[in-house]
């Protein structure tokens, strides 16, 4: 960030932020958890993709817990278009993780 933050900016102490992101925008009508992303057969194997949806749109549950399986979702998605491009596939990439801490 040199260069591109005033050095005061740049060099002060940094503090994490202690509260609920994600809450705050909501609350402020900045973001809303639906439509949800449209789900592919992968993920509907493993999350009921409806209650998932019936749980946002009611507020059951904690938030953070029902964006876990959006998240798989996009992880999902992820390894699949480094597959079908020829990049690395999930299995590849724990035998690799594997090698690495042997």
């Amino acid at each position: 960030m040199k260069g591109l933050l005033p050095e005061e900016v740049r060099l002060r102490p940094k503090v994490a932020f202690m509260g609920d992101l994600i809450g705050l925008q909501m609350a402020a009508g900045q973001w809303k958890p639906l439509p949800v992303p449209k789900p592919n057969n992968e993920i509907c194997r493993f999350v009921d993709w409806q209650t998932l949806e019936a749980n946002l749109r009611n507020a059951q549950g904690s938030l953070w817990t029902n964006l876990i399986p959006i998240s798989l979702l996009y992880w999902l998605k992820t390894i699949n278009i480094e597959a079908s491009y020829g990049g690395a596939t999930y299995e590849a990439d724990v035998k690799h993780s594997l090698e690495k801490t042997v």
